[in-house]
C-alpha cells in the first residue's frame, strides 16, 4: 500500500493555492461588472418607458384637440390601466408614470413625470423620465 501511495501523483499544496488565487482574482475582476449590469437593464427600461409615454402623448394630443376630453384623464386610461400599467424598474411598488398639471412634489426613481399645460388655444405637454438618483435623465416637450 505504502508504494501506490508514493507512486500515486497528485497536487502540491502549492498548485492548489495558486488555482484559488487566479479564480480569486477572476472573481474579483467580474463582481463589478455584473453588478452594473442590473442598474444598466433598468435604466433601459426607464428609457423604454419614456418612449411608450411620449408615443402615447403624440398619439393622443391631436385628439384630444379635437374633443372636449380632459388630456390629462386621456393619458391616464391609456398608460395607468391594465393591460397598459407600466411597470416602475427600479421598485415595483412605487408607479411608474405620474401625470398632473405640475411637476411630482417627491420624487420616485425610474418614474416618468408627465406635466400636462393647457392654456387655451395651447396645450403642451412635458415629459421628464428619472434615473435611480431622482435625477432628470430626459425631458421632451411635446406641443400640437
Amino acid at each position: 500500500m505504502r508504494k501506490f501511495l508514493k507512486n500515486s501523483k497528485g497536487f502540491t499544496l502549492v498548485e492548489l493555492m495558486m488555482v484559488i488565487a487566479v479564480i480569486g482574482i477572476l472573481a474579483a475582476v467580474l463582481i463589478p461588472k455584473i453588478g452594473g449590469t442590473k442598474d444598466s437593464a433598468r435604466l433601459s427600461g426607464v428609457e423604454s418607458n419614456f418612449r411608450q409615454a411620449q408615443a402615447a402623448v403624440e398619439a393622443n394630443i391631436t385628439r384630444y384637440r379635437d374633443s372636449s376630453a380632459n388630456l390629462q384623464d386621456i393619458l391616464t386610461n391609456i398608460l395607468m390601466t391594465e393591460p397598459n400599467t407600466l411597470e416602475n424598474p427600479f421598485d415595483s411598488a412605487a408607479a411608474a408614470v405620474a401625470i398632473g398639471t405640475e411637476a411630482p412634489e417627491t420624487l420616485v426613481p425610474g418614474q416618468i413625470a408627465i406635466v400636462v399645460i393647457d392654456d387655451a388655444p395651447i396645450t403642451s405637454v412635458t415629459i421628464t423620465a428619472y434615473d435611480q438618483e431622482s435625477n432628470a435623465m430626459q425631458t421632451e416637450t411635446i406641443t400640437p
